[in-house]
Order: structure tokens, then sequence, then C-alpha cells
């Protein structure tokens, strides 16, 4: 395995638990869900180029990726529903901070990197406000 996938797994593997221990304890659940209420969990992944060639094909790129849990939030309700973009921007932001005080020369962009993770997760949400 190349140094590069190695570094990219590694990211990938610790993004979840670094998000857990980073984040006020405000911004996500403090207890597991009622037995009775809908788990889920919407997943946010943002990767980071890092080097490209002369021709521009990337050669290196590191991904890292979280897991934001709705299963204690109605998403019927606009509260609830609120909360679950809530998190995802929280979560988002804190990703692709990461990964830019990691690769700061990279792209894209901490703004940009940002957007384009909570827009990855947009069919997810979705999906989860209309299976409840």
């Amino acid at each position: 395995m190349s140094r590069s996938a190695l570094v990219a797994a590694v990211l990938a593997l610790t993004g979840g638990a670094a998000l857990a221990q980073s984040l006020e304890p405000s911004n996500l659940p403090l207890q597991p869900p009622p037995a009775d209420s809908t788990v889920g969990e919407v997943i946010i992944e943002a990767p980071k180029i890092i080097e490209r060639s002369r021709l521009g094909v990337v050669t290196q790129e590191a991904t890292m990726s979280v897991r934001v849990p709705y299963g204690d939030l109605d998403l019927k309700t606009p509260q609830g529903s609120a909360e679950l973009d809530r998190r995802v921007r929280v979560a988002a932001n804190y990703v692709c901070d990461q990964l830019e005080r990691r690769y700061p020369e990279g792209s894209p962009e901490r703004f940009w990197c940002t957007k384009n993770a909570i827009a990855g997760t947009r069919p997810q949400v979705i999906k989860a406000r209309n299976r409840l």
C-alpha cells in the first residue's frame, strides 16, 4: 500500500473518533435514542486533493468522514429538521477544518470543502425526512 493511500485510510478511520472528542456535548446527543425511536445517521464525507501531476491528474487524496446521528430527532417537526441541518453543518465544518489544518496547500479550500460536504449529504437528509 502506498504511503498516500495509508494516510488516507488512517484519516478515514480516525475521523469519527476525532469528531466525537472535539465537538462540544451540546452539538451531539448525549444519550442513546429511546428504544421505540427510528435510529439513523447521515454520513459526512469530505475529500481533499493533496497533490496533482503536471497534467492535472490527482495523485494524492485524503478523505475524512464522520457519522451524524439523528435517531433522537423528530424529523416531522421544523425543530427536528433544523437540528439535523445544524448537526450536518457542524460535522462538515469540523471535517473540513481538520483537512485544512493537515493539508493547507490542498484543494478545495475550506469554504468549498464544507459547501460540497453539506451538499453531498442532501440525498441522505431528504431520504431521512421522507422515511418518517
